[in-house]
């Protein structure tokens, strides 16, 4: 041992590279272990205050106590969340660990799946959200909003929009931006005033194409400089809501399962529509019974109109008693999705049969839905639906895997879009045939072939 000493002292440089290395890579290592965003110890948290989500990076060796703490900062298990809205933390790429009032679950999810839908812009990209809202924004000047005919009598405020330095004008030569109602376009026409050398029309409607709304008359050509529609290509987007992935929620799955004493259900009051659907549905009656409630029937839900209440008592009561919900469009147009597929998402209790003509296996997770295009005839989705029904592990299966998905909002509202159109379009385009860029006729909107 006194040799190697000896050694040692007369030829210590020849060692401090070596150690030094070795030092080096033991904490750095140390580092990767306990500090990198791709090792399982850490996770980027999200929680969201006032309809707003934020981020920020949490250590998993903590305490599930210390994990809520150091994400909302309030002491507790985050049963009492306080201001917080929710609280979610996503794991890496593979696995998401969530919490909401300081439960907290892993689950793996399909990397595929997920990768396939990182595209959709029907799909709530949280991450996005963050970066979007944390985004500076440049507002130079009071921008002013007119809607002609106005039918917004509410006149919603401008103070929680990104962009919030517009007001409502009501002469409309003031205006910056006027949004046209195409229904009222239909029925009032457009404006003969010489407008202002940079004012912006706009024309909105939620409704589908194939209604056309006499877009095609001499009198609209020329005079439009956006669109603001459900279609994918409009100038200014404005789409029902979008689906949020979430860690699957812990419920009694078999008495949900034991307590549906219905089979199918239909909310619906447009009893003729451009997509037949109502002749679609009496195929399928020929099959086994559907339960619709509405204007189109004698059933209703207690004395509540299901458009306006269906948070009250008409949804509630569907996830109660029914398996199946028929999510089915009034129309068939492409990208044309509605309220009646994202309302079966708020935490309802139902698979949703969709019928419609955007491309649901495109836009939107798998298995969580029953898609009509997949069935030759009416009769043979009724018989699956019934078979589906009957076969409680399947069914329970797709109910499980559609609860890991939630309703979100659309990011901002109509009028928020028309003031950041208002502060963000620099240049001045208009459309020589407004009914070209929101065609409601072949191949854009199409009448049903699958009746038969």
């Amino acid at each position: 041992m006194p040799h190697i000493i000896r050694m040692v002292k007369e030829h210590k440089s020849l060692f401090v590279i070596p150690v030094t290395i070795c030092l080096i890579f033991i904490f750095l290592q140390s580092i990767l272990e306990n500090n990198s965003i791709h090792s399982p110890r850490w996770s980027l948290a999200y929680i969201k205050k006032n309809g707003r989500w934020d981020g920020n990076m949490i250590n998993l060796k903590n305490e599930r106590r210390n994990i809520w703490n150091n994400i909302s900062g309030r002491e507790g298990d985050g049963s009492d969340r306080g201001e917080y809205d929710e609280m979610e933390i996503y794991v890496g790429v593979s696995g998401v660990l969530g919490g909401q009032g300081g439960k907290h679950w892993i689950e793996e999810e399909n990397k595929e799946e997920l990768q396939r839908l990182s595209n959709s812009p029907y799909i709530y990209h949280v991450e996005e959200e963050i970066k979007k809202s944390n985004t500076p924004i440049v507002e130079k000047e009071m921008k002013y909003i007119s809607y002609y005919k106005p039918y917004d009598v509410t006149q919603k405020s401008f103070k929680t929009c990104r962009y919030s330095m517009c007001t409502y004008a009501q002469n409309l030569y003031q205006a910056d931006v006027i949004a046209f109602k195409a229904a009222l376009i239909r029925d009032h026409g457009v404006p003969t005033f010489k407008r202002p050398k940079n004012q912006r029309w706009v024309m909105f409607t939620s409704d589908p194409a194939s209604k056309n709304y006499n877009l095609d008359s001499p009198a609209m050509r020329s005079q439009f400089n956006a669109t603001c529609t459900y279609r994918l290509n409009s100038d200014i987007k404005w789409t029902f809501g979008k689906l949020r992935n979430r860690p699957q929620p812990s419920l009694d799955y078999d008495g949900i399962y034991n307590s549906k004493v219905g089979l199918i259900a239909w909310f619906v009051s447009h009893c003729q529509t451009f997509g037949k659907r109502e002749e679609y549905v009496e195929k399928m009656k020929a099959v086994t019974k559907i339960d619709i409630f509405g204007l189109c029937s004698n059933i209703s839900c207690g004395n509540f109109n299901h458009r306006k209440d269906d948070t009250t008592a008409c949804l509630p009561m569907l996830s109660e008693k029914y398996k199946f919900y028929l999510s089915f469009e009034n129309a068939l147009c492409e990208d044309y999705v509605t309220e009646k597929f994202f309302k079966i998402f708020k935490n309802i209790n139902v698979i949703p049969v969709v019928r419609g003509g955007i491309d649901y296996r495109k836009h939107f997770p798998s298995g969580v839905f029953i898609n009509a295009a997949d069935f030759d005839s009416p009769e043979k989705l009724a018989q699956y639906l019934v078979d589906l029904g009957k076969d409680k592990e399947r069914y329970l299966r797709m109910l499980r895997k559609k609860s890991s998905w939630v309703f979100e909002e659309e990011g901002e509202m109509k009028h928020c879009k028309l003031c950041e159109y208002a502060h963000t379009q620099k240049t001045t385009k208009y459309y020589p045939d407004i009914k070209e860029a929101f065609n409601g006729d072949y191949p854009h909107c199409w009448k049903p072939t699958d009746i038969g």
